[in-house]
């Protein structure tokens, strides 16, 4: 039954049971009852104090029915009984005896959903949490919740097309006091949209219009890519904006779009009719065709152009800057859309600047010849400051850390454009996601003062591995690692690793704080010492050293960043003879980066872009014995795609070179292939290749080049689907820039994001689209796996 027509039942009985109490009561009106005992009835899991509680009599009483309906009312509201009542007996001392008689409502322990077939069980689940709708398990039945959720379901159904879809529910009685909501779907056939026309429209076509609607067309062969064949209401009333813009371009200000008118045909043939009679005598769902055609009205109006422009109550920013920065001049169409750009503008301009009160309204008048006389009338108001910034959420992050990435202060001009960026900076940390729920701004009342609530998640930041494995990069090993972006919630990073294996040993420690002496700028230590075995690059190498690192924030968003490394390398094995054994290098070199980053997360970007180029510089001025210098840039750029889809681009290229004569190091040079650069190809397997003794060995280079591009779908918060395609190659040492072609692969990628990881864990199936007449790289598909990202 409808919430309303229960509520409506339900107020009736209690209408009719408080005139059947008044009508005895009224008779002795002269001489009221007095109540002898009040007894409660039929409750079992609410306890008699809370009704109590609310309860307005007690023994000793005069009864009266306004009091009686009054207690009615009151325990009704609490939502804890499906129904409440009175009963009244004669006392054995000549008075009454007042009885509370309830029935509570269900306690319900399961919601299912039936009855789905083109929808997932999933898509509703998903969307019910996300309108915070989900029923919790243990709890009293709610019926406004349960109508709120049909509601729901049959919005996503109308979105899907299938506007004949019914949704009703019913409840399946379990144990004593508790049920299972069961929600019934029926689904129907899909509606679709097969015929566009409109009415009332002269200036242009229904062809110019059909054309400039984007989310609201007709059906064609590739529809099912888009569902634009779908009517939706909330994509029809995007439309409606993009037909009004453009008459306004023309100057018809006072155009109309009316509501579309519906008409819905069936063309089941009779065939499929008869088949339909059995199929539903199976109760199985029956299969239509119906076609929907949309009638829409238009009233254009008449064009107009500009006669004059007036500002007035302008204060904090000049009349000549509102007149030179009005779009139109006079005698030009008086194009609305242009109009309302230049509003917006000045909204964020003077909310930049702390007015977030700024409005402005004009106020047209029509001339001779369709003319249009406009004056804007400005509404500043105060400044807004900002009182309380609070956070919410952060259960081990410390309000310090988050606090220090706000570019605001209590206090400060609340300036929004300043909000924006500091929500960004709080996301880019990757410890503390914003973006799920949106800030709590509450005005105080009679100030010009905002209080601020930030609300976000903490994200798993804590990564611990350890185990034993095998694995043809790193061969049999044990290890141990652990990494947090936010050690003890105080915003800084660590990272130990420890390794022992038959191809590498590992003993790296790296620690991090990103605002030394609560200052924007960083300080970074690492020491290291590893072993590497490169079986398919000939060559060992042993390296120790350590490395002291300095960052600063010259922008918002962009870091500068110095650090100095020293290094003792080894080779004592050598097998391919272009290189020799080495006892002893040291590396002192002097590395400069500058990056600027406005993406949206460290590890799950959505939109923004990465711009880094550094510069590494080993001299005889830094000590040493190994002269050379690195350059490498990369640019990142995260573009909007279809519906809640995007896309990623990356390019990176380097170049090294070594001075005063040298011959470079073997283990500094540039190696490409695998999951972190081209994937489906071998790691460090792209590039040129050297045979000694019937075995080829693959060269590094010193000069490099990556692309990669990724079409996301995210298919939830914790799950993307990904589609890439990526290219690359070094360049040998006696080798031009592009002497040979890049390598090429193509793939899918099932990318997931856990609590226990920092970085995405990623199941990837990528084709090798070249293969190198070495036999290092042959054509075809091959799975792998592997956490981190590509860039």
């Amino acid at each position: 039954m409808p919430q309303l027509a229960r509520e409506m039942i339900r107020g009736l009985l209690i209408c009719l049971l408080s005139l059947l109490l008044w009508a005895p009561l009224s008779a002795q009106e002269k001489a009221p009852q007095r109540i002898e005992e009040i007894l409660i009835v039929g409750n079992q899991r609410v306890p008699d104090e809370s009704i109590w509680f609310r309860i307005s009599f007690k023994a000793g009483d005069l009864l009266d029915s306004a009091g009686v309906t009054r207690d009615l009312h009151t325990l009704w509201e609490t939502g804890l009984f499906e129904d409440a009542g009175i009963a009244i007996e004669e006392g054995k001392e000549g008075g009454v005896i007042l009885k509370y008689v309830l029935r509570e409502l269900p306690l319900v322990t399961e919601v299912d959903y039936r009855g789905y077939r083109k929808m997932t069980k999933s898509s509703i689940t998903d969307k019910v949490e996300e309108e915070r709708l989900t029923i919790p398990e243990d709890s009293p039945l709610d019926y406004r919740k349960i109508n709120a959720i049909r509601a729901l379901i049959k919005k996503l159904m109308n979105e899907r097309g299938l506007r004949f879809g019914t949704v009703d529910y019913k409840l399946e009685n379990l144990d004593k006091g508790s049920a299972r909501v069961v929600f019934n779907l029926n689904e129907g056939s899909k509606v679709r949209i097969y015929d566009i026309e409109f009415d009332g429209n002269q200036l242009f076509t229904d062809g110019k219009l059909r054309r400039t609607m984007r989310k609201t067309k007709e059906h064609w062969m590739f529809s099912w890519l888009t569902s634009n064949d779908i009517y939706k209401e909330e994509s029809f009333e995007k439309d409606v904006e993009r037909l009004k813009k453009r008459y306004w371009r023309q100057g018809y200000k006072d155009v109309v779009i009316g509501e579309p008118v519906l008409e819905v045909t069936d063309h089941t043939t009779e065939r499929q009719k008869a088949k339909n009679l059995k199929r539903a005598a199976k109760n199985k769902p029956i299969r239509e065709k119906k076609k929907l055609k949309l009638t829409i009205p238009v009233f254009e109006g008449e064009p107009y152009t500009l006669a004059r422009m007036e500002v007035e109550d302008n204060t904090v920013l000049p009349s000549i800057f509102y007149e030179r920065s009005f779009p139109i001049q006079q005698g030009e169409i008086y194009d609305l859309h242009r109009i309302n750009e230049w509003i917006t503008e000045l909204e964020e301009t003077h909310n930049n600047a702390g007015y977030v009160h700024y409005s402005i309204r004009q106020e047209v008048n029509i001339e001779d010849g369709n003319q249009v006389a406009v004056r804007f009338m400005v509404n500043e108001n105060d400044q807004t400051y900002i009182h309380r910034i609070k956070f919410s959420g952060n259960t081990t992050t410390r309000d310090k850390v988050l606090r220090r990435e706000i570019l605001l202060r209590e206090g400060d001009v609340f300036r929004v454009n300043f909000f924006r960026n500091s929500l960004l900076r709080i996301n880019q940390l990757g410890f503390f996601d914003v973006t799920r729920d949106e800030p709590d701004l509450k005005f105080l009342p009679d100030e010009n003062k905002i209080n601020i609530t930030i609300k976000g998640q903490e994200s798993g930041v804590n990564e611990l591995n350890f185990g034993l494995g095998f694995s043809e990069f790193r061969g049999t090993s044990g290890f141990l690692s652990f990494s947090t972006l936010n050690f003890l919630g105080k915003g800084e990073k660590l990272k130990i690793q420890a390794q022992i294996g038959s191809i590498t040993d590992t003993f790296d420690v790296t620690f991090t704080e990103p605002w030394l002496f609560d200052k924007p700028r960083g300080l970074t230590t690492r020491v290291f010492n590893t072993r590497s075995e490169f079986s398919a690059s000939g060559f060992n190498v042993e390296s120790t050293g350590f490395q002291l690192g300095l960052s600063f924030r010259p922008t918002v968003f962009s870091t500068y960043s110095i650090s100095y490394l020293f290094s003792e390398d080894r080779f004592p094995t050598v097998i391919n003879p272009d290189f020799k054994a080495v006892d002893d290098l040291l590396t002192s070199s002097i590395t400069q980066s500058f990056v600027y980053n406005t993406t949206d997360h460290p590890f799950f970007p959505k939109k923004g872009r990465k711009m880094s180029i550094s510069l590494e510089l080993a001299s005889w001025q830094a000590g040493g014995d190994n002269f050379f210098y690195k350059i490498r840039g990369s640019a990142t750029q995260y573009l909007p795609a279809i519906k809640n889809t995007f896309i990623g681009l990356n390019l990176e290229a380097a170049l090294f070179d070594t001075l005063q004569g040298q011959r470079p190091a073997r283990h500094q040079l540039f190696y490409i292939g695998g999951e972190e650069s081209v994937r489906g190809y071998e790691r460090q397997s792209l590039g040129p290749a050297s045979v000694v003794n019937g075995q080829v060995f693959a060269e590094r280079g010193d000069k490099l080049v990556q692309a990669n591009a990724e079409y996301i779908i995210p298919v939830s918060d914790q799950f993307r689907f990904v589609m890439f395609f990526d290219a690359g190659m070094v360049f040998g040492v006696d080798q031009e820039w592009f002497d040979t072609d890049l390598f090429r692969s193509t793939g899918i990628e099932m990318r997931f994001s856990l609590p226990v990881f920092q970085a995405p864990l990623r199941l990837i199936y990528a084709w090798k689209l070249d293969e190198d007449e070495n036999g290092l790289n042959e054509k075809g598909g091959e799975p792998s796996f592997s956490i981190g990202t590509t860039f």
